[in-house]
């Protein structure tokens, strides 16, 4: 069967971070937009009529500044006009999760447009200004901070992983990937981001609902290593819970949806108490995933250890997990 040739044609203004970053976060961003032209220039995506051959290239896109269009050529042996606009939307969802995940800020698609010759097109709302917020309080939690990982290495993992080949999520890291582009979506300050973050977290840490604060906090400190403050970090861990069922079971102090702190200065305490929460759980959910695409690991998994101490000289032994369920 001949391959159809379609093209994408993507509109973008100025991509980059929304808030102002220090100097040694700016310098990785420029890594990762260097980056680009070389990861993005062919890539290959399961969707819709199977599998799509995306050529483009993305460097000059990330040139600070400057509006411009990229132009995507999309190959496959079908190709509706309409599912090539899908599929390229698709596409760019993984490029942004890949260069946030890369370096937390580094892709903002806030006011993105991607449209074909005969399809007016759709706009691409996903803002990197959440992902920026991690750079702003890590000295809360120096604990928690994401670092940066090369975007060969960031690609590579999401491409075995091919977490966009369905719309439903089926692994626990393809819902985490979900939630985190649902959040971007939101308003910067919704309350709705909460449940999202948790999501999120439950799901990589595959937490019992019946232990969910201690269980994700061992499991956290676990993967991304014990602080020498755990306190103060369980307390951290415990507010963005506490905050969260505060919204679940309505006792979150509701914001008017315009939220405009000029006409009430409450509008600005509330924002104020609870940005540093919100990226914290950002910073929770970006750092285990980097410390995933780091290892190599596709998913996380928890057993349980039994140790016994003898009665008569106090030395401790280990025993197998006899009669107990490993942690899945």
């Amino acid at each position: 069967m001949a391959t159809i040739q379609r093209e994408c044609i993507v509109e973008v203004e100025y991509i980059g971070p929304e808030l102002e970053v220090n100097d040694n976060v700016h310098g990785a961003m420029k890594r990762v937009w260097h980056d680009t032209a070389d990861v993005f220039r062919s890539v290959t995506v399961g969707f819709g009529a199977g599998p799509v051959v995306i050529e483009g290239d993305w460097g000059p896109a990330f040139t600070e500044g400057d509006a411009k269009s990229l132009a995507l050529k999309l190959s496959a042996e079908q190709l509706h006009p309409r599912e090539a606009l899908y599929t390229g939307e698709i596409y760019l969802s993984l490029v942004f999760l890949a260069m946030n995940l890369a370096v937390p800020g580094s892709a903002n698609f806030s006011n993105v447009r991607i449209r074909t010759s005969e399809e007016a097109g759709v706009r691409v709302r996903w803002s990197s200004a959440p992902f920026e917020g991690v750079w702003l309080d890590g000295d809360q939690w120096p604990w928690a901070q994401p670092s940066e990982v090369s975007l060969a290495e960031t690609w590579k993992w999401l491409q075995h992983l091919r977490p966009m080949d369905s719309q439903v999520a089926h692994s626990a890291v393809q819902r985490a990937l979900f939630c985190l582009l649902h959040a971007t979506r939101e308003s910067a300050i919704s309350p709705t981001i909460l449940i999202w973050l948790c999501s999120a977290l439950e799901a990589l840490y595959d937490v019992p609902a019946e232990t969910i604060g201690r269980t994700l906090r061992n499991r956290v400190f676990l993967v991304l290593g014990r602080p020498a403050s755990h306190k103060v970090a369980a307390r951290q861990i415990a507010r963005l819970y506490d905050l969260r069922s505060k919204f679940a079971h309505g006792s979150f102090e509701v914001v008017h949806p315009l939220a405009n702190d000029l006409l009430d200065c409450g509008v600005l305490r509330i924002h104020e108490g609870i940005l540093p929460i919100f990226n914290l759980g950002y910073a929770l959910v970006l750092s285990t995933l980097q410390r995933m695409i780091r290892n190599g690991w596709r998913a996380l998994r928890f057993d349980e250890t039994l140790l016994g101490e003898r009665a008569t000289s106090g030395s401790v032994d280990s025993a197998p997990n006899q009669g107990l369920e490993p942690t899945r």
